[in-house]
């Protein structure tokens, strides 16, 4: 990777948790965020979605890359970029088995 190709600020927030609300339910908290961290954003064309991943992923889809340390789970996190929110469609990829940067789908 080219150097300041993590150029794009991003911000990374949890869904929330489920907590007991005293009365035999549960209720879930609001989002929490989680830090902002820098990331390299690409827009990908269908054909590259199909012979990359495969059919099952949405039509125009947006690849991240962010460093290895940055934690998350696609089932309870959700990126938000420039005031809009995108959810993880797809698990993390570790970029050439390196474990300098890892990339993923919204």
């Amino acid at each position: 990777m080219r150097a300041r190709d993590l150029n794009k600020q991003i911000e990374i927030w949890n869904t929330g948790a489920k907590v007991d609300d005293g009365f035999g339910g549960s209720t879930v908290t609001a989002p929490v965020k989680e830090g902002d961290y820098y990331a390299k954003i690409v827009s990908l064309d269908p054909g590259t979605i199909e012979k990359a991943y495969g059919g099952s992923i949405p039509q125009r889809s947006i690849r991240v890359t962010v460093r290895a340390y940055v934690e998350l789970n696609p089932a309870n996190h959700f990126i938000k970029y420039r005031g809009k929110e995108f959810s993880v469609n797809g698990a993390l990829i570790n970029e050439d088995f390196e474990d300098r940067f890892k990339s993923f789908i919204l």
